[in-house]
């Protein structure tokens, strides 16, 4: 197959993705490109999380939510009440700027994927693996999103919903938050969604590097997720003394 016929134009890598990821990281291979999964995420975002807030009454989410906390034993019933009206709140102002929020981080992951890929001797470009991320994301946003409302839609009693944990894709419904929050933490991220995103890059970093290999690039994607369920777990252990 010559570069010709693996070039893909920016809006067929749309939805390549869904369906031949492999072809869509050789095209970006040839000709990097994210302004448009990027574009694209940020709308999915910004439609389907304020649109999720809709859907559920976010006044017993929050409550939910707080109730689960550790440190839901020391807070009176008053400060239980602004605690729920502020996460309410603040949940309608973020939901709009959750797409603008993830396309930032998007360049952040990138940046340090770019090192340690560097430090791997894979051969690659920043624009590269910022256009596999980017596509990723997109993806995983996209499918994500559409699972969560189509829960949310065919859960009677959405008054239960834990927007945390709503599609039950991990184990970390299992234990409960309040008391095993750092043992829930580390459940959550054994999440089948997240592994299929891990998989995802893991390939689309191998088809972009001037070294391919796909041990090479698992190392480096397992690597950096293996640091963020750390050091998520202990920022949750700090902040629930």
């Amino acid at each position: 197959m010559t570069n010709d016929e693996r070039t893909m134009s920016p809006a067929t890598r749309l939805w390549q993705i869904f369906i031949s990821p492999i072809r869509t990281f050789q095209s970006i291979n040839i000709d990097p490109g994210w302004i448009w999964p990027t574009v694209a995420m940020m709308v999915v975002l910004g439609i389907a999380s304020p649109l999720t807030l809709r859907l559920v009454d976010m006044e017993a989410t929050a409550r939910k939510a707080i109730e689960q906390s550790p440190q839901a034993d020391q807070l009176s019933e008053e400060q239980m009440e602004q605690a729920i009206q502020m996460q309410v709140r603040v949940s309608k102002v973020l939901a709009p700027l959750s797409g603008l929020t993830m396309a930032l981080l998007a360049v952040i992951v990138s940046g340090i994927f770019a090192v340690v890929l560097q430090l791997l001797e894979a051969g690659t470009t920043f624009r590269k693996l910022f256009s596999v991320v980017a596509h990723t994301w997109f993806l995983y946003s996209s499918a994500s999103s559409l699972l969560t409302l189509l829960v949310i839609g065919l859960t009677p009693n959405r008054d239960q919903i834990d927007l945390r944990n709503p599609l039950y894709t991990n184990p970390g419904h299992l234990v409960d938050p309040k008391e095993s929050p750092v043992l829930n933490s580390l459940l959550g991220s054994l999440d089948v969604l997240s592994f299929w995103q891990i998989g995802l890059l893991a390939v689309g970093f191998a088809t972009v590097s001037n070294r391919p290999s796909r041990r090479r690039s698992t190392a480096a994607v397992v690597t950096v997720w293996l640091i963020y369920v750390l050091g998520k777990a202990g920022f949750t252990a700090i902040v629930t003394r």
